[in-house]
């Protein structure tokens, strides 16, 4: 009997040992998933899961499933059933997945319902590996998407220093081209400024106008200007006609009524129109545009306030004759000894238009009801 007994022993022991060979071979086999040089999550959770089974009490009755970030991983004959095992995968101490072991058949009741007490502490192995190795894989995608992105800026610092070294004439170009539109805005600035006085005329802002002209161009000391309209001229003291010469008619209505010159006193280097800019060239002519419109403006005012001036005078000798008006009904009567209503009569003889309401000493009196 005692003989029997140590049979069985052994046979318990050989089993036992079996078991734990399986086990160590699921630990190896996921340890050779993970140094895999092109490894991700996922081909380590489909190779885990086919190591599973075969480290089980049952591998023929064994199915597994990994859950992680929203996505399953499982065995080919996968089927929930009632007879299971869980176990949380955690990532700094928060759970990001879970493992499942099914058993498809009912089986003797072990350790933990039919499993045993080593495959407890195998699946809370396997998982709590699993939650390393997917810190170490992340940590490793992060670390080389951060040397990808370091590379990246590292050839695009090159690549950057390369084109500031070959574009440091280009940016002291731009700086002076910068420079040169800056005094440009300044003298349309300043022809709007001149133009908004109150007592602004034609003859002011003509005057103004030349001497913001100069500082705008490319060589301010050598520039002098002229502005011709009608039978006047507006000149900078310096003014001396030479043959670096740019010009641009003042147009009113498509009639042209001036001219706008500026002049070089000395030679300079050739740009795009003689010794002038292009920038220059549209400075020009959009300042004689303006000037076309601020004339056009100007005559309106004066033409308007002449006839309102004209208007005013006649209405004042209109009115100023003995009108006989009615003390009642205030119609007034005509040459023609006919009784016109006030407003009518001071229409025809003045051609004024009238609106009409009514004043509140009258809306109280008479319409109070309506308020």
């Amino acid at each position: 009997m005692k003989e029997k007994l140590t049979e069985e022993e052994l046979y318990k022991k050989a089993h036992a040992l079996g078991e734990r060979v399986k086990e160590l071979n699921c630990f190896y086999g996921l340890s050779k998933l993970v140094e895999n040089s092109d490894a991700t999550l996922e081909s380590i959770f489909q190779g885990l899961i086919e190591l599973i089974p075969p480290a089980w009490q049952y591998p023929e009755l064994t199915c597994a499933r990994i859950i992680f970030e929203k996505k399953e991983y499982i065995t080919k004959r996968f089927h929930e059933t009632q007879w299971s095992q869980f176990a949380d995968i955690f990532l700094h101490e928060k759970k990001v997945g879970k493992m499942e072991v099914y058993y498809l058949e009912e089986r003797p009741v072990s350790d933990e319902g039919l499993f045993l007490k080593e495959e407890r502490a195998l699946i809370d192995a396997l998982t709590e590996r699993l939650g390393r190795i997917i810190e170490h894989v992340q940590a490793e995608e992060e670390l080389k998407a951060a040397n990808q992105q370091l590379r990246a800026s590292d050839q695009q610092l090159r690549a950057s220093d390369q084109q500031l070294r070959a574009s440091d004439q280009q940016l002291k170009s731009a700086n002076l081209t910068l420079g040169e539109r800056v005094k440009e805005l300044n003298c349309l600035y300043g022809l709007s400024k001149l133009v908004e006085k109150s007592d602004a005329t034609l003859e002011s802002i003509f005057q103004g106008l030349i001497q913001l002209i100069p500082p705008s161009w490319q060589y301010p000391e050598v520039t002098c200007v002229r502005i011709i309209f009608g039978d006047k001229e507006y000149k900078t003291e310096n003014f001396k006609e030479t043959i670096w010469k740019q010009e641009s008619p003042i147009l009113f209505d498509c009639v042209r009524f001036g001219n706008m010159e500026v002049f070089y006193l000395e030679k300079k280097p050739e740009e795009d129109e003689g010794p002038f800019l292009k920038e220059e060239r549209k400075l020009i002519n959009v300042i004689t545009e303006n000037l076309g419109r601020i004339i056009e403006r100007i005559r309106m005012e004066e033409e308007n306030e002449r006839v309102y001036s004209k208007m005013e005078t006649l209405l004042a000798q209109k009115l100023s004759e003995y009108l006989p008006i009615c003390a009642k009904c205030k119609r007034i009567r005509d040459k023609d000894n006919n009784w016109n209503q006030i407003e009518d009569y001071i229409e025809e003889k003045t051609k004024t238009k009238f609106s009409h309401g009514i004043c509140p000493e009258c809306k109280e009196e008479y319409y109070s009801d309506l308020s």
